[in-house]
């Protein structure tokens, strides 16, 4: 069936060209600091000196996989965004550094429990490393 030109010509007068359409403009993502301390166990010999900087980078590089998923939406039907930082993956993270045998006590922005960052069209905010305190067990 073929669209008539009327149809056609009703359609181009009420519905705007897609560059002429306005978007909501979000705000710019902020960073959110995520601080880690945790208590390791290291394999003889070595020193939490040692493995300081690995183990941040390590870190760093799950924050960095989390943060790949924003602009994702978790909900497309609300249009919501969340982040989850699990302590779970931080630890799994800094085991595998080498000389790492065990990691316990893992606390994120100081608190024993998993961070959920919620995205809304007011809010944007990136986890991002902070500081890294590491403990010998």
């Amino acid at each position: 069936m073929a669209v008539s030109p009327s149809l056609i010509q009703l359609l181009l007068e009420r519905v705007p060209p897609a560059w002429t359409m306005s978007v909501p403009e979000l705000p710019a993502p902020t960073p959110m600091s995520i601080d880690v301390t945790a208590t390791v166990t290291l394999t003889y010999g070595m020193t939490i000196d040692q493995v300081q900087q690995p183990i941040t980078d390590a870190i760093n590089a799950y924050l960095l996989s989390v943060r790949k998923g924003w602009g994702i939406p978790a909900d497309p039907a609300t249009n919501t965004y969340i982040f989850y930082i699990f302590r779970a993956q931080i630890s799994t993270a800094a085991l595998a550094v080498q000389g790492v045998i065990n990691i316990t006590d893992v606390l994120l922005n100081g608190a024993a429990a998993d961070i959920t960052i919620n995205q809304t069209g007011q809010v944007q905010s990136l986890p991002v490393i902070g500081a890294v305190s590491l403990n010998g067990a």
